[in-house]
C-alpha cells in the first residue's frame, strides 16, 4: 500500500489524536497503531521510504508522545508510551551495535546544521524538550538523563527525580 505525505499525515494525526484521548481504549489504540506503524516503516520498507517518513514525522511523534507521557491524565498509557519512545531512540541509536534503522536526518534543515547526526540532534532536542517542560530543572539534569539513557539505551528511564540523585553520585 502506498500513501502520499498528505495521507500519511492523516494517519499520524489520527494516531496522535487518539493517544491524547481521555478514553483509555481510544488512547491505547492510538498508541498501538503508532507503534506498529513506526515499526513497520523502519523494519519493512525500503530505506528511501523510511527516511522520508521519519524526516517528515519523527519529531511530531516524539513531541506528542512526550506530551502524553508528562500528562497526568494519561498515566494508563505509560507502558506503550515508553515502548514507543524506546523504539524511536533505538531506530536512531541502537544499543546492540547494529546500524541505525533511520539513515536520513530526522530533522528539518532549519532545526539543525547539515551533517548533524541524528543521535546528536535527538540528544539536544530531547534535552531542550525536557528543560522546557520542567522549568524547575537545571540544564544539567536533562543532559544527565540523556547520558544515562545512552548508557542504558534499551532501558527507558523517565523518573527525573531518580535520575537527579543518580547523576549527583
Amino acid at each position: 500500500m502506498k500513501l502520499d505525505n498528505r495521507q500519511f499525515k492523516f494517519v499520524i494525526d489520527s494516531c496522535l489524536w487518539a493517544s491524547k484521548h481521555d478514553n483509555r481504549d481510544v488512547e491505547t489504540a492510538g498508541l498501538n497503531m503508532c507503534l506498529e506503524l513506526i515499526n513497520n516503516i523502519a523494519e519493512k520498507t525500503d530505506p528511501q521510504t523510511s527516511n522520508a517518513f521519519f524526516n517528515q514525522f519523527f519529531i511530531t511523534i516524539l513531541q506528542d508522545v512526550f506530551f502524553v507521557l508528562t500528562d497526568q491524565d494519561h498515566k494508563a498509557g505509560f507502558k506503550t508510551q515508553s515502548m514507543l519512545l524506546m523504539r524511536m531512540f533505538y531506530f536512531v541509536a541502537p544499543a546492540d551495535g547494529s546500524a541505525p534503522k533511520i539513515q536520513g536526518p530526522v530533522y528539518q534543515p532549519d532545526q539543525a546544521q547539515a551533517g548533524t547526526s541524528n543521535r546528536e540532534f535527538l540528544s539536544n532536542f530531547v534535552s531542550n524538550l525536557l528543560q522546557n517542560a520542567f522549568s524547575n530543572l537545571t540544564p544539567y539534569v536533562p543532559r544527565c538523563y540523556l547520558r544515562h539513557r545512552e548508557a542504558n539505551m534499551n532501558i527507558l528511564v523517565v523518573k527525573l527525580p531518580h535520575l537527579s540523585r543518580a547523576c549527583s553520585r
